[in-house]
């Protein structure tokens, strides 16, 4: 088994929307108010949040965290924890907001990965209790 996550990112509503209070000043142009929260795991967890008219402003609420791994366990915390927490707050700030995993390796691929991998891991301990 992998040892367990360290260094986990802990989602700071204020903090971020403090961070998108300037993205109000910009020229608004239609879709000012959607944003898009961009997250993946291929160099550690990373949640990219940024208006969808203009990517370059966003940022990682992420920053500063992980533990140098990246895999389906990363995944699965931000995508089942961390991610719907980020949306929560920025829906309930008036914001219209659009998710995308941006990885590239299926994380469907590292899942699978994983459970064959814990059922033959499984298999081999039941098989050896019966010795």
């Amino acid at each position: 088994m992998h040892k367990a996550l360290s260094n986990k990112p802990v989602f700071d509503s204020e903090k971020t929307l403090w961070r998108m209070r300037e993205w109000k000043s910009l020229p608004a142009p239609v879709g000012m108010n959607r944003v898009v929260v961009e997250w993946c795991v291929t160099y550690g967890p990373k949640v990219f949040v940024y208006p969808a008219v203009k990517r370059i402003i966003g940022f990682d609420t992420c920053e500063g965290s992980g533990d140098g791994t990246s895999d389906e366990r990363w995944a699965d915390l931000l995508e089942f924890e961390y991610v719907p927490q980020v949306v929560k707050a920025l829906e309930g700030a008036g914001y219209r907001v659009q998710t995308i995993c941006a990885d590239q390796r299926p994380i469907q691929t590292m899942r699978q990965r994983r459970r064959d991998t814990e059922k033959l891991a499984a298999s081999r301990g039941a098989h050896h209790a019966h010795h």
